[in-house]
């Protein structure tokens, strides 16, 4: 009979509230100074609806995010960036994933260079240079525009167009 008073005093109310599993966060890269973080769906052991907080280097960049995905846009070049994805369920609790990721070092061509061409562009842009050390001339394209020069810096000489 004892048994029976404890069993039925515990009720929903009284049972622990866990915070959400454990969870990683991957990144990718698009372009140099481009990252976006993603994670698979959390788990709440309550089955709790999650909400994501997103910080990186300490700044808080969403609050209440309701996808599994984030990115972040015009990072500084050549720099170590760590951040956290915390995971909250309804009742707050919550669990966080670090991460951490470098953007692309700067790389500086030295000498005079001449784009005439999209295909010119292009392969200059494979070797990852975003400075030019040097005279950087833009020629007129034949078929198209020339586009992917947004990450060049022209650190000495000059830029002809």
């Amino acid at each position: 009979m004892m048994a029976l008073m404890l069993i039925s005093q515990c009720d929903s109310e009284d049972q622990i509230n866990l915070p959400p599993r454990p969870f990683q966060v991957s990144v990718t890269f698009s372009g140099k100074t481009n990252a976006t973080i993603s994670w698979p769906d959390v788990v709440d052991p309550e089955d709790d609806s999650i909400a994501y907080d997103v910080y990186l280097d300490n700044e808080l960049k969403t609050l209440d995010l309701k996808e599994h995905t984030f990115s972040f846009a015009q990072l500084t070049m050549e720099k170590l960036y760590s951040g956290e994805v915390v995971a909250k369920d309804a009742k707050g609790n919550q669990t966080s994933a670090a991460f951490s990721f470098q953007t692309t070092p700067v790389r500086t061509f030295t000498g005079n260079i001449t784009l005439v061409t999209q295909k010119d562009v292009d392969q200059f842009t494979s070797e990852c240079y975003t400075v030019v050390n040097g005279n950087l001339t833009i020629g007129m394209p034949t078929a198209g525009d020339i586009v992917d020069l947004k990450n060049f810096v022209c650190s000495a000489g000059l830029l002809g167009i």
